[in-house]
């Protein structure tokens, strides 16, 4: 049986430092300056997932 995850949003969750809203990584100066491509992260974990599993 599957477990049953429930999403909150980052308001109701404790944390001791205050979070941006909106706090995604801005990756395009690291790409623009080694010349890499760096892949969404929906396919990273996809990636990640097929290595272990």
């Amino acid at each position: 049986m599957a477990p049953t995850v429930t999403g909150i949003p980052a308001t109701e969750y404790p944390t001791p430092a205050q979070r941006p809203v909106n706090s995604c990584l801005d990756t395009s100066l690291l790409a623009t300056t080694f010349h890499v491509q760096i892949p969404e992260w929906e396919a990273a974990l996809a990636h990640v997932l097929g290595k272990i599993a």
